[in-house]
């Protein structure tokens, strides 16, 4: 049974599939990304949406270091798994915006109040060779909700290591470390951390960490899915 959803402060519940603003920036076919069924706006069909594989709870029961509390609606799973490939990896954008918007829908009102969202930075090299940052692309819908700024300029990485995705456990908190850099201002501040995807929680960590020496006062994070073993 699902966990029943708690009343965000950030949203409000009338708002939380009002996605039509930031939707209009793209054209919509009508059509399900998955199915080519007829779609609702956010791309996919009712169907198709209602199978996703959602987890029994939106907050990660796993805590992460450095972060109160972190929201992921899915499994890393089909056809969920295969949405996100698509947007990373093939310059999808369409199937981008598809998983945003149902990514923020699902989480929208679980979120508490914040003052900023941030995306998880990529390295120069790794955002000229994909053409866009998936975290950034992935907070958008929220904008069309909230008058919170996305500041991809808070954190930088600082160096590029080979991809997550790529190692295995043990190695990737090695690989992130010492990577990110806070270069503007965030003392004080309640922060959104945005990522794809969660395997271990390295990355977010990561981020998380330098924010917290960088003074920032409390830190949440969300992502589109949660891979295995996290629960």
């Amino acid at each position: 049974m699902r966990a029943s959803k708690r009343r965000s402060t950030l949203f409000k519940p009338a708002e939380v599939y009002n996605t039509q603003t930031w939707l209009a920036g793209f054209v919509w076919t009508g059509r399900c990304w998955l199915c080519d069924a007829t779609s609702e706006p956010c791309g996919l069909c009712s169907s198709c949406a209602a199978d996703l594989p959602r987890r029994n709870t939106v907050v990660l029961a796993q805590k992460i270091a450095y972060i109160d509390e972190t929201f992921v609606p899915f499994h890393y799973a089909f056809p969920w798994d295969r949405l996100i490939q698509r947007a990373k990896f093939h310059r999808d954008l369409a199937a981008m915006r598809t998983l945003a918007c149902v990514t923020c829908n699902e989480v929208s009102n679980y979120l508490p109040q914040v003052g900023r969202i941030v995306p998880i930075p990529l390295s120069a090299l790794r955002y000229t060779g994909r053409g866009f940052n998936q975290a950034v692309e992935l907070a958008r819908p929220l904008l069309a909700l909230v008058d919170i700024p996305l500041s991809a300029d808070r954190v930088q990485r600082d160096r590029s290591g080979p991809p997550q995705s790529s190692l295995p456990a043990a190695a990737r908190t090695a690989n992130v470390r010492g990577a990110f850099t806070v270069v503007r201002p965030v003392r004080g501040e309640t922060i959104l951390l945005v990522d794809d995807v969660v395997t271990t929680g390295a990355t977010l960590a990561a981020v998380a960490g330098v924010l917290k020496r960088g003074g920032a006062a409390r830190i949440y994070a969300m992502a589109a899915a949660a891979a295995h073993p996290l629960r």
